[in-house]
């Protein structure tokens, strides 16, 4: 038998030459995916190197000598501001203390009468508009509620705060007769900000050194 199909497969070349060719193509296949595969192998690689080193958070560059020089002047600059601002405002607080007068009554003004023995307290913390300065430190004035009016003297009157955006008039210290708006009030420190018609805006002028204009 073993002679009969080699003879067979000597009297048919054709069909020797179509396995050989066969068999070098299934090798040429398996060439082909081991290649793939291996190439496939190495771009996933690639990918998670590329992403692992996308995902390392930048290093913090060391400033050069001249940036470490410019931004030490840019502390020392704002440490002066600070400084000089400062100043100002200590040389303003002396300014208003020098300027307050002991008279702050104004025609025109708002006040509280705060004396309890006058007519029997019936006028105790009513507000008033004070019509007349008299001597400087007598008002007269005009109860808003009964209409009366009295002659009174200014220790025995106090100033009014109006709400936010009214019209006050500074009665004492460095904006002496100064109108202006309320703009906020620092109840911590008894003190407000008002802004000037100038547009201006003065900060810490204690409650008694602004009053409600009429």
């Amino acid at each position: 038998r073993d002679r009969d199909r080699d003879r067979d497969r000597d009297r048919d070349p054709g069909n020797n030459r179509r396995n050989r060719s066969r068999s070098r193509s299934r090798e040429r296949d398996r060439g082909r995916a081991k290649s793939s595969s291996s190439s496939s192998s190495s771009s996933s690689s690639s990918s998670s190197s590329s992403s692992s080193s996308s995902n390392k958070a930048p290093k913090k560059r060391k400033l050069s000598a001249m940036e470490a020089i410019m931004l030490e002047n840019e502390k020392k600059k704002a440490e002066q501001r600070a400084r000089e601002e400062a100043e100002r405002d200590a040389a303003h607080t002396q300014k208003v203390t020098e300027t307050k007068l002991e008279n702050w009554i104004f025609e025109g003004i708002v006040v509280k009468v705060m004396n309890k023995q006058l007519a029997q307290g019936a006028y105790y913390k009513e507000k008033a508009v004070v019509i007349k300065v008299i001597d400087d430190f007598i008002a007269e004035i005009k109860t808003i509620k009964s209409g009366h009016v009295l002659k009174i003297d200014q220790d025995e009157l106090e100033t009014v705060i109006p709400a936010l955006g009214g019209a006050v008039l500074v009665v004492n210290g460095a904006y002496r007769s100064k109108k202006a708006t309320l703009h906020s009030l620092q109840t911590e420190s008894f003190s407000c900000t008002v802004e000037l018609k100038s547009g201006k805006q003065i900060a810490g002028i204690p409650f008694e050194d602004v009053c409600k204009l009429a």
